[in-house]
């Protein structure tokens, strides 16, 4: 019995032991959560153990039950019992759980933003300069909500310019519904509460060094600096890749004669004209050096950047992709939506639909490529389905005519990278035989930005933050006319509460009878 009740004695000490250890360790050393929490919830099932071994055997002992009496008993209980709710409620401080339990998913972040928030390293604090009683308020407190819990690193202030225009003076505010967005070493300012504008400012304000991404000019290649109403311009994904983090600007090499050391990567995107040899030998020593390079190159083009691409064993087939109709896009048989992107790591998993609007196959030649002296990779992504084909008479209405004809499915975009030890840098090539699925008029559509930005993060190093877009949520609504609602309100504030209302008066006359 003495053994018994030291072991029960024992489980109970050390139970409390590992839990209070587990708590106040976090305040002196590092700790990861995970193994925090589950000290509690070992120390808590030990306590229990003990705990339960103890009850028992007072059940088992009569006599002992007698001498404690009733009243120990139901002391102990409350006292086991408010022990077991002082460690749950350690246990859930600051580790909550939140469930979005809304259909399209309204109180949930993007993985995106899940991403850059688990990679802040100094804290990051957000100030709404609204006037006193602005709807504005609401929305940003609730956003703001879902951040914080995310992370300890973020907080949020409301303020009112009118009241406190000192702060409003030191970070220039001279608007309403400004946010500003500080970490002590960068400071940003927005005028948008949404995500994607809060999201952005993080990686803008953490990020210390910006890499810089050119697009080539003077050859007829999309513009960077059209305006945003310009559907063949590319003012939009400057706009989006710069929200991302990077710097962005133009780079003509007839002019400049060199590429600036700190180029990340070479966007060539839609040239119409030929390069120059001496341009061609500059993106050749670029690349051999390890620099890493964009050809979106569209249908038609068949200048020196074609030979080029073939020195690396890219092979752009100047053929279109043709379709079947798909009841979408006006039934335009060479507009390609794609669904299947490969195993990349760029795009592997991802799962929302891009539309390319006339593009061309991509192939890489094995054969030559296993008798070249560089090692290297070739991985297609946006791979078409069976159906579609690539055109190879360019007659209209397109029909596919085998064997003129080659079926799908076939690559329209593949990412090659060569192979070099650590302390060497390696170049990357991405090959897309569209310019226009990111210009003004479609960048905007379904996946075209994400997956575009996707492979950008892959080519420039940063890995970290490629996103998986999760399929867009279906919206929902309930439809009911006037008579449904009255029946709606008559059964769930009428019936109901009065049918309850009955049985329990029934019952309470029933009992007062006996």
């Amino acid at each position: 019995m003495n053994n018994k009740r030291n072991i029960q004695n024992f489980l109970i000490a050390l139970g409390i032991i590992i839990s209070t250890v587990s708590f106040l360790w976090e305040y002196f050393f590092p700790v990861v959560i995970l193994y925090r929490n589950i000290a509690y919830v070992v120390g808590l099932l030990i306590s229990l153990s003990g705990a339960i071994m103890f009850v028992v055997q007072l059940k088992r002992k009569r006599q002992t039950l007698q001498k404690i009496g009733k009243g120990t008993v139901s002391l102990f209980s409350i006292i086991v019992t408010a022990v077991i709710l002082i460690i749950i409620n350690l246990l859930s401080y600051g580790n909550g759980i939140r469930i979005d339990l809304t259909r399209t998913g309204k109180y949930s972040l993007s993985e995106e933003t899940l991403k850059v928030i688990s990679s802040l390293q100094e804290d990051v604090k957000f100030i709404g300069f609204f006037q006193e009683g602005s709807e504005a308020i609401i929305p940003f407190r609730d956003l703001m909500d879902e951040y914080k819990f995310r992370s300890k690193k973020i907080d949020y202030e409301i303020v009112d310019p009118d009241k406190n225009p000192a702060l409003a003076k030191k970070y220039d505010v001279r608007a309403y519904n400004t946010i500003v967005v500080d970490n002590g070493k960068n400071v940003r300012k927005i005028n948008l509460i949404s995500e994607s504008a809060f999201t952005n400012a993080l990686i803008q304000v953490k990020t210390t060094k910006r890499k810089l991404i050119c697009f080539l000019t003077g050859h007829g290649e999309k513009n960077i600096l059209s305006s945003d109403s310009d559907k063949n311009g590319y003012s939009l994904i400057k706009k989006t890749l710069e929200g991302k983090g990077y710097d962005v600007k133009n780079l003509d090499l007839f002019n400049e004669k060199s590429i600036p050391e700190n180029c990340s990567l070479i966007i060539i995107a839609g040239p119409v004209k030929d390069f120059v040899q001496e341009e061609i030998d500059q993106l050749t020593k670029y690349v051999e050096s390890g620099g890493s390079l964009a050809l979106l190159l569209d249908p038609g083009y068949s200048g020196k950047l074609i030979d080029f691409a073939r020195s690396k064993n890219i092979i752009f087939s100047a053929n279109v992709v043709a379709n079947p109709p798909t009841g979408i896009f006006g039934n335009d048989p060479l507009v390609t939506i794609i669904k299947n992107y490969g195993r990349h790591p760029a795009v592997a998993g991802f799962q929302v639909y891009s539309v390319f609007p006339i593009a061309q196959a991509i192939g890489y030649d094995e054969k030559r490529a296993a008798k070249s002296r560089i090692k290297a990779t070739f991985e297609r992504i946006f791979i078409t389905d069976s159906r579609s084909w690539i055109e190879k008479d360019g007659k209209r209405p397109y029909q596919y005519n085998p064997p003129i004809d080659k079926g799908g499915p076939v690559a329209i975009g593949g990412i090659f990278s060569e192979i070099k030890t650590e302390d060497e840098k390696a170049a990357n090539i991405l090959a897309i035989g569209d310019s226009d699925f990111i210009s003004n008029a479609y960048l905007g559509i379904s996946g075209n930005s994400d997956v575009f930005v996707n492979c950008i993060r892959w080519i420039t190093d940063q890995e970290d933050m490629i996103v998986i877009p999760r399929k867009p949520r279906e919206f929902s609504s309930v439809n009911i006319t006037r008579s449904e609602g009255n029946m709606l309100f008559i059964s769930s504030v009428i019936t109901f509460p009065g049918i309850i209302l009955l049985v329990g008066a029934f019952i309470f006359l029933k009992r007062r009878k006996l």
